[in-house]
């Protein structure tokens, strides 16, 4: 496996249409593996549960938008504190996506930002 393109780069969610974190943001892990692939960026987000106001959950599902509306990603299992992770396939280094959050302790869907940091 040729490791040269793969990079970590800092990324944040935001809540929707606002200059302040989400709430899950304290899911996300504070940097994500980019594999830069076949022209594509292949960005991987990695969450851990969160315990907001005492009830702890996990976002069991997450959505980006794109020109067909918003794309459920697929999530991925993983062993340790972040326990699940969603690859999201960029044709270019885009600083912000709008997103949809399921976190199973909410009755609904969360929009938000993500928001990479590529510099």
């Amino acid at each position: 496996m040729d490791y040269t393109n793969y990079f970590e780069i800092p990324v944040s969610i935001y809540k929707h249409g606002k200059d302040k974190l989400s709430m899950a943001d304290l899911a996300l892990r504070d940097t994500s593996v980019v594999e830069y692939s076949g022209g594509k960026y292949y960005v991987t987000l990695f969450f851990a549960p969160l315990s907001i106001m005492g009830i702890v959950g996990e976002v069991n599902a997450l959505l980006v938008l794109s020109d067909e509306g918003y794309v459920p990603i697929n999530p991925v299992a993983i062993d340790g504190y972040y326990n699940r992770s969603y690859t999201i396939i960029m044709d270019d280094k885009y600083d912000k996506r709008s997103l949809k959050l399921k976190i199973t302790s909410m009755p609904s869907t969360v929009k938000a930002e993500l928001r990479i940091f590529w510099d």
